[in-house]
């Protein structure tokens, strides 16, 4: 199924599936990241990002995805993936400040250039 072949490391073979459905697959966002996180919980940081950027691009028009993404990086230790989501989040729902103060937080455990 769907959520397998992406939380398994196959993406592109998901998107194949997705795609080529008769009748046409529709995903459920909330499942997907349901699954997603309980694939970051039980260890399988790869599958969960892999879910929730399927996640994100399945559904482009969705604040939630990309908040969820956005958490998948963080809570991965991914800290520039995880600003950039929180910031493509904040071009849907630019009025939260929670996603501000996260950006906040994240910044200072970004790496610094320092010239030699």
């Amino acid at each position: 199924d769907l959520v397998s072949r992406i939380s398994g490391g196959d993406a592109a073979s998901a998107r194949t599936f997705y795609g080529n459905r008769k009748p046409p697959l529709q995903a459920r966002e909330s499942l997907i990241d349901v699954y997603a996180f309980k694939a970051l919980h039980k260890g399988n940081a790869q599958g969960a990002l892999a879910l929730l950027q399927f996640n994100a691009e399945a559904f482009p028009g969705s604040a939630s995805a990309l908040w969820s993404l956005a958490e998948g990086f963080r809570l991965t230790g991914d800290a520039a993936a995880a600003i950039a989501a929180y910031q493509a989040y904040l071009v849907l729902s630019p009025d939260d400040a929670d996603a501000n103060q996260l950006i906040a937080r994240l910044k200072p455990t970004l790496p610094t250039y320092k010239p030699m």
